[in-house]
């Protein structure tokens, strides 16, 4: 806390003389203190400092051979449609900016067939879930219905157990 005094009471409650008081404080009264009226805040218990604290990992992974962030979108019947739209229209944004394709994405079904999103419409996709594919990056996207995923769990499985990062939006969450 700052505290300021006038000339003469610095003098009264010091023992120097006055006009040594006065060059002290003289120069402090002059110039602008800025006073920080905020409440003080007091550390919570077992709390990490904000310095030492972790820093977590990225949410998708390059490759480090094509220099890409490539990404299996994986469509489960029942999708909702903005999600996909939402996905491609920010990968495709970011392209732009960066003047080059950094950001690339396949879509696929469990059978390789169109997959019906929440809207009714049919929505075509590049392949099936493959187990011989090893993808850094899995997104799934879907509305609920998880019938005949026996073997897509075993595919994601397969990749956690490489250290793939898994998405999901929708009931797949």
């Amino acid at each position: 806390m700052l505290t300021m005094q006038s000339p003469q009471t610095a003098a009264k409650t010091s023992h120097a003389p006055a006009s040594q008081a006065a060059a002290v404080v003289a120069p402090l009264a002059e110039a602008r203190v800025k006073i920080d009226a905020r409440p003080a805040t007091r550390p919570v218990p077992g709390a990490v400092p904000a310095a030492k604290a972790p820093q977590s990992a990225p949410l998708l992974r390059q490759n480090m051979v094509s220099g890409r962030v490539e990404i299996t979108v994986v469509l489960l019947p029942g999708f909702a449609l903005y999600d996909l739209a939402a996905l491609c229209d920010t990968f495709d944004a970011a392209n732009r900016q960066a003047e080059r394709k950094v950001f690339t994405w396949r879509l696929v079904s469990l059978d390789g067939q169109p997959v019906q999103n929440a809207l009714g419409g049919l929505v075509g996709v590049q392949g099936a879930v493959d187990p011989q594919t090893q993808p850094d990056n899995i997104l799934l996207l879907s509305g609920g219905d998880f019938s005949g995923t026996e073997r897509l769990q075993a595919w994601l499985r397969q990749a956690v157990s490489r250290h793939a990062h898994v998405l999901a939006s929708g009931a797949a969450v």
